[in-house]
């Protein structure tokens, strides 16, 4: 009798081993399971070509998607928020919202936009339909998005000109929200978050635009209105020049690395120091042996009519005389111009349409609902500056360019800093006025755009008229 007694116990103290072993390990994967799923948030893009439907707010949803929580063999709750009718009304809302920052000029048609929160798939389907084809969703997923601390975005700064979201009430921390939107849009580009219901009385504006607002670091509030039912803030992150700080340098950049030994040797900045004046203006050949660099190149971007002026007046008696001569390229937009270069041998002319005035507002002409067909017309192609650059210059060429930083100019500045062709620059002269123009240079942004340029080892002159 003893001896079963025994062996009952024994066996009991199995099955309770065996059943502590299985609890712990069901709770272990009900442990593991929300990291997996903040796993599939972050993880890398993956495009899987598919049609957008009308109400794709399923959580199998593809685009450019970050990876699905269905790739794990785990069952998925459906978020409580989706559904056919409330998608269909989403994209309503949606598609007015967009239309509306077409018609302000605040959005442009091609451009790289991220939609943020659980509610993203309509604003996708939004823009697909408008005729954007470049465009990425970051979604939280059900079991994290409620009130869930927000953590940074898989995104490299200055990635997108437009960043919308509708889910700041879906995160514990707003703040850190408004700045990764901050952090991963382009200089200049446009954020638009919809904060909830609205009340179409000044002060109900006013106070849904300042929580906004005060989280702004680099970035100001453009646009305050209505869309349906709800309120729409709208703003801008600053063209300001410090943003290059942001953009880092390849290793071994060899302007920055041949001119640092001169950086300092640098004419102070001063209203005094222009071009085409006397002044104390140091030239990088003055202080720098180029024998035996392989061309002497002279890039003049956009001087316009002046352009020939610019060249036989201002730069070349100027300049420091070499043993040889420079290889100048001008590059205007006006073909008319090409005719005053006649006779210039030593100057190639470059025809670059996108340096008009006028070329910025051509290219944001409001969406117009047409033809179905419309979204499939092929737009005309842009000159590709920085293309155009590292096919012409090579390492061994002592490169000096010329630029306003206004307007296309600024947008050519970040370009060059952003694809690390400002290497292959080594003397730049650069025209700033401190003034707001209608191009949104930023007024008195001047002075600190060369303190940032040569800080980071770039040997760079004003030019003001």
């Amino acid at each position: 009798m003893a001896c079963k007694v025994t062996e009952l116990q024994a066996l009991r103290a199995v099955l309770l081993r065996r059943f502590l072993l299985r609890t712990f390990m069901l709770l272990s994967a009900l442990a593991l399971f929300p990291f997996m799923q903040f796993v599939a948030r972050i993880d890398t893009l993956d495009f899987v070509a598919t049609n957008f439907s009308a109400c794709a707010s399923k959580p199998t949803f593809f685009g450019r998607y970050l990876k699905p929580l269905t790739l794990y063999p785990v069952p998925l709750i459906a978020s409580p928020t989706v559904g056919d009718a409330p998608c269909q009304a989403d994209i309503n809302v949606t598609s007015d919202l967009f239309r509306d920052l077409l018609g302000m000029k605040l959005l442009t048609s091609g451009a790289k936009a991220l939609c943020l929160g659980d509610r993203s798939s309509p604003a996708v389907s939004a823009l697909r339909n408008l005729g954007f084809p470049n465009v990425f969703i970051f979604t939280q997923s059900p079991f994290t998005s409620h009130r869930s601390l927000f953590n940074k975005l898989n995104f490299d700064d200055n990635s997108f000109d437009f960043v919308y979201s509708s889910g700041l009430h879906e995160v514990s921390v707003p703040a850190l929200l408004v700045l990764e939107i901050e952090r991963v849009l382009k200089p200049g580009g446009i954020g638009a978050m919809l904060v909830g219901a609205a009340d179409p009385t000044p002060g109900t504006l006013i106070k849904a635009a300042t929580p906004i607002s005060s989280y702004l670091r680099s970035s100001e509030i453009v646009h305050v209105g209505l869309v349906h039912s709800f309120t729409l803030v709208v703003f801008k992150k600053a063209n300001g020049f410090s943003s290059l700080e942001h953009y880092p340098l390849p290793r071994g950049c060899p302007s920055v690395a041949n001119n640092k030994p001169y950086i300092d040797s640098l004419e102070t900045l001063s209203e005094e120091n222009r071009m085409g004046t006397e002044s104390n203006i140091t030239f990088l050949t003055q202080l720098m042996n180029i024998t035996e660099r392989n061309r002497l190149i002279y890039i003049d971007v956009g001087a316009g009519r002046f352009a020939d002026s610019s060249i036989a007046k201002l730069f070349l008696p100027r300049y420091p005389k070499q043993s040889r001569p420079f290889n100048i390229y001008a590059l205007e937009h006006e073909s008319a111009l090409l005719s005053s270069y006649a006779g210039r041998h030593d100057v190639t002319f470059v025809y670059y349409p996108e340096l008009s005035e006028n070329w910025a507002d051509m290219d944001s002409t409001p969406f117009e609902e047409t033809d179905p067909s419309f979204v499939d017309v092929e737009e005309p192609e842009l000159f590709d500056f920085i293309g155009w650059l590292r096919e012409t210059v090579t390492p061994g060429d002592f490169v000096v360019v010329k630029m306003s930083a206004g307007g296309l100019g600024q947008r050519l500045l970040h370009e060059l800093f952003e694809s690390g062709s400002i290497c292959l620059v080594d003397e730049l002269f650069l025209q700033c006025t401190n003034r707001a123009d209608v191009h949104n240079a930023r007024g008195g942004d001047c002075s600190q755009l060369f303190k940032t340029i040569r800080n980071k080892g770039v040997f760079v002159h004003q030019w003001m008229e």
